[in-house]
C-alpha cells in the first residue's frame, strides 16, 4: 500500500512539474518576445547610428601574378600593397576629386587586410597521431614550416577619421584603385627609364661621328629590351594597337642599325666630317690613353692567371683496379680551374678589343690630319642624323606601344583587378548595420533566451499556494482600480 502511494505522489509530483513548467514557459513568452524584439531593435539603431555617423567604406582587390604567391612583386622585389596608399596616389585623387583633406589623415583612416581562405590553416597545420604506453592516443600539433602570402585584398576607410562624408569616401578609394593600376602597370610594365634615357640624350651636343656612336648604343639597349620580351612572350604575340610582333620591332631595329647608321657612320668618315678637327683629334688621342691603361691591365691580369695555371693541380681520383692494365687515375673537374680558365678567357678578349680600338682611333686621327673635310657634307651629316633621330623616335613609340599592350591584354591581363567598387547608398548603410549588429544581437538574445527559460523552470518550484495568493492580490488591486475609475467617472459627470 505504502508503495503504490508513494507511486501515485511521483507521477502526481512529475505531471505537476511538467505542466506547472508550461504554464511558465506561457506566463513570459509574451514578455519575453517584447524584451527580445526591444534588444534587437536597440541593438540595430546603435549600429545603424554609428553606420551613418561613422562607418566605413570598402573594397577588395586581387592580384594574380608569378611571385605574388611567395609575397614578391613581377620584378622579384618584396611585394608591398601599402602602396595603394602611397603619397602620390593618395595626393593625385584628392586633387582630381577636388577634395580638402591632408594626405597623412586619409593615409591613417585607410587600413589594408590581406583575405585569407578557411582551408589555409588546415594546410599549414598538420596534425600527427602517435601511440603512447597502453596503447594510449597522443595528438601533437605541428606548424609546417610555411607562410601563406594573401593576393586579395579589403581596402577599408574609416570615415570618422577623415573630414569627409561616406559617398566622397567611397569615390576617394574608387579613384585610388584606379591610380594604383596606372601605377602598377608603370612600375612593372614598359620601361619607361629605357626611353627616357634614350631620349634624354641631345646628339647635337657631340661631333658627328659621337652621335652615330649614341645612335648605336640606344638602339642597342632598344634592341635588348625587345629581345628580352621576346623570350617572355610564347605566343608569338602581335600588337592590336601597333600591328607589330617583337621579331618585328628587332628587325626594323636590325635595319636602323645595319644600314641608316652604317651609311652615315661611312660617309662621315671617308669625308672626314667633323665639327672641329682639332678637339676631335685631341679625344680620340685620350681616348687611345686610356685603353692603352686598360690594354695592359688586362695583359698583366691575363699574365698572373696563366702563371697560376701552369702550376695549378687539378684534383685526382684513384681507381683500384679499375681496368686489365692496372690502376687508373683520373683528374677532376675543378671549380677552381674552370674559374680561373674562365677569366684568363676574359681578359684576353678585353686586351684584344683594346687593340682593336686603338687601331681605329689610330686611322681616323691619322686620316683626319692629312686632309681637309669636303664642303657640303657636313650639312648632308646633319640631315641624315636629324632623319635618324627621328625614325628612333618613332621606333620607341612604336615599342611603347606595343609593350604596353602586351602588358595589359596578355602578361598582366589579371595581374590587378578591383573585385568589389566601394559604394555608398542608404541601402548599403543598412546592410552594414544588419551585418555589424549581427555580432552583438546573436550572443545577448541567447542570453535573454536563457533568463526566459530559466525564469519559466523557477516557476515550476513556486508552491501553489503562494501562487494562488499572488493571483487573489492582482485581482484584488485589478478590483480596486476598477472601482477606482468608476467613482472618477462619476466624479467627471
Amino acid at each position: 500500500m505504502v508503495s503504490k502511494k508513494i507511486g501515485t505522489g511521483v507521477r502526481s509530483l512529475s505531471k505537476l512539474s511538467l505542466s506547472s513548467f508550461v504554464s511558465g514557459i506561457r506566463k513570459y513568452f509574451f514578455p519575453w518576445l517584447i524584451a527580445a524584439v526591444v534588444l534587437a531593435a536597440l541593438i540595430y539603431a546603435v549600429s545603424f547610428s554609428v553606420c551613418v555617423f561613422r562607418g566605413d567604406i570598402s573594397t577588395s582587390v586581387n592580384f594574380s601574378f608569378d611571385g605574388i604567391e611567395a609575397g614578391l612583386d613581377p620584378a622579384g622585389n618584396k611585394f608591398d600593397v601599402n602602396s595603394i596608399k602611397s603619397d602620390k596616389i593618395v595626393e593625385d585623387s584628392l586633387k582630381e576629386l577636388g577634395i580638402n583633406e591632408s594626405v597623412e589623415n586619409v593615409q591613417r583612416a585607410i587600413s589594408i587586410d590581406g583575405v585569407v581562405p578557411d582551408n589555409v590553416i588546415d594546410r599549414i597545420t598538420s596534425y600527427k597521431v602517435s601511440f603512447g604506453e597502453g596503447s594510449e592516443i597522443i595528438t601533437s600539433k605541428d606548424i609546417k614550416d610555411t607562410t601563406y602570402y594573401p593576393t586579395k585584398y579589403n581596402i577599408t576607410i574609416d570615415c570618422g577619421k577623415v573630414n569627409i562624408g561616406h559617398s566622397e569616401c567611397a569615390e576617394l578609394l574608387n579613384k585610388m584603385t584606379e591610380k594604383y593600376k596606372d601605377t602598377f602597370f608603370e612600375t612593372y610594365g614598359y620601361n619607361k627609364s629605357l626611353e627616357s634615357a634614350v631620349l634624354a640624350v641631345d646628339y647635337s651636343e657631340y661631333d658627328y661621328v659621337d652621335a652615330v656612336n649614341v645612335f648605336e648604343s640606344s638602339l642597342t639597349s632598344l634592341k635588348n629590351y625587345i629581345d628580352e620580351l621576346a623570350k617572355k612572350d610564347d605566343s608569338r604575340f602581335r600588337s592590336e594597337k601597333t600591328g607589330y610582333t617583337f621579331a618585328d620591332l628587332s628587325k626594323a631595329i636590325d635595319t636602323v642599325q645595319n644600314e641608316d647608321l652604317d651609311w652615315i657612320s661611312s660617309n662621315i668618315t671617308v669625308n672626314n666630317v667633323s665639327k672641329d678637327k682639332e678637339i676631335l683629334i685631341a679625344n680620340y688621342q685620350f681616348k687611345i690613353d686610356a685603353l692603352n691603361r686598360s690594354k695592359k691591365i688586362a695583359e698583366e691580369k691575363l699574365k698572373s692567371i696563366n702563371e697560376t695555371l701552369e702550376v695549378y693541380q687539378k684534383d685526382s681520383v684513384l681507381i683500384v683496379g679499375g681496368n686489365e692494365m692496372g690502376d687508373t687515375q683520373i683528374n677532376q673537374s675543378s671549380g677552381t680551374y674552370d674559374k680561373l680558365l674562365q677569366q684568363g678567357i676574359s681578359a684576353k678578349t678585353e686586351a684584344s678589343n683594346c687593340q682593336q680600338k686603338i687601331d681605329l682611333y689610330k686611322k681616323r686621327i691619322s686620316s683626319l690630319k692629312s686632309s681637309t673635310s669636303k664642303s657640303g657634307y657636313a650639312e648632308m651629316a646633319d640631315e641624315d642624323l636629324k632623319n635618324i633621330s627621328d625614325k628612333i623616335s618613332n621606333l620607341i613609340n612604336i615599342v611603347n606601344d606595343t609593350a604596353t599592350d602586351y602588358y595589359e591584354t596578355e602578361l598582366f591581363t589579371n595581374s590587378y583587378s578591383v573585385l568589389s567598387p566601394a559604394n555608398y547608398s542608404l541601402a548599403s548603410t543598412f546592410k552594414s548595420a544588419l551585418d555589424n549588429s549581427k555580432t552583438n544581437i546573436v550572443p545577448l538574445e541567447l542570453i535573454l533566451l536563457a533568463l526566459y527559460i530559466f525564469a519559466s523552470a523557477i516557476y515550476v518550484f513556486i508552491p501553489d499556494s503562494f501562487k494562488e495568493k499572488l493571483a487573489g492580490i492582482r485581482a484584488a488591486k485589478s478590483k480596486k482600480s476598477g472601482k477606482t475609475v468608476k467613482k472618477k467617472r462619476k466624479a467627471r459627470k
